[in-house]
C-alpha cells in the first residue's frame, strides 16, 4: 500500500464522518504500478486484443500515457468483450471482458475505495474484503464455538430447560 493510501487509511479511521474529496487526483502512475502488480496475468484480453503479456512489453510507456490520459481527462473505457461460457446444463452464460487498461484503472480505483471503507468493518466481518475468505469465516465461527466450553453453555442451557418447564412444554 502506497503511502497516500495509508493516509487516506488513517484519515477514514481517525475521522469517520470526514467527506473525501479529489480523489480522482490520486490515481498517479505509483498507483497504476502498485494495480499493475495485482492484475490476473492470465486472464483473456479485451475487445482490443491487447494481453496482459504485450501491455507488460511496453509497459514503462503505457503507464505514463494512461496516467496522463487520466489527468487530461482523457481517458474512456473501451467496449467490453462478450463471451458465451458453457455451462454443465447444455446453456451457455455471458461473460464480460474488459481491457488491460480498463482493468488496471478498475484495480487502481477499488484499492483508493478499499483504503476508506476498509476502516469501517469489523475485524470478524469476512464479506468481499481483502484477505478475508469464506473459509476463515466457517474457521473463526469454529473456534470460537470450541472456546464456549460446556461449563460455560450450562448457566445457558439450565435457564434454556427453567423456561421450557414454566412454559409448560417439559414432558417431564
Amino acid at each position: 500500500m502506497t503511502t497516500a493510501l495509508h493516509a487516506i487509511a488513517f484519515k477514514a479511521q481517525s475521522h469517520p464522518t470526514h467527506r473525501f474529496q479529489n480523489l480522482y487526483g490520486l490515481l498517479n502512475s505509483n498507483l497504476l504500478y502498485q494495480s499493475w502488480g495485482q492484475l490476473n496475468k492470465q486472464a483473456r484480453p479485451g475487445i482490443d486484443g491487447v494481453t496482459t503479456e504485450v501491455y507488460r512489453q511496453g509497459l514503462p510507456q503505457n503507464i505514463p500515457c494512461l496516467h496522463q490520459r487520466l489527468c487530461d481527462k482523457r481517458y474512456r473505457t473501451q467496449a467490453i468483450k462478450r463471451v458465451l461460457i458453457p455451462k454443465g446444463n447444455g446453456k451457455q452464460h455471458p461473460l464480460g471482458l474488459p481491457t488491460v487498461e480498463d482493468k488496471l484503472v478498475q484495480q487502481s480505483v477499488a484499492q483508493l475505495l478499499q483504503s476508506i471503507w476498509e476502516q469501517d468493518f469489523l475485524p470478524f466481518s469476512y464479506g468481499y474484503r481483502p484477505r478475508k475468505s469464506a473459509h476463515q469465516a466457517v474457521h473463526s465461527l469454529g473456534l470460537n464455538l470450541q472456546k464456549a466450553t460446556a461449563t460455560s453453555l450450562k448457566p445457558i442451557l439450565k435457564a434454556s430447560s427453567i423456561s421450557w418447564i414454566t412454559a409448560g412444554y417439559c414432558a417431564c
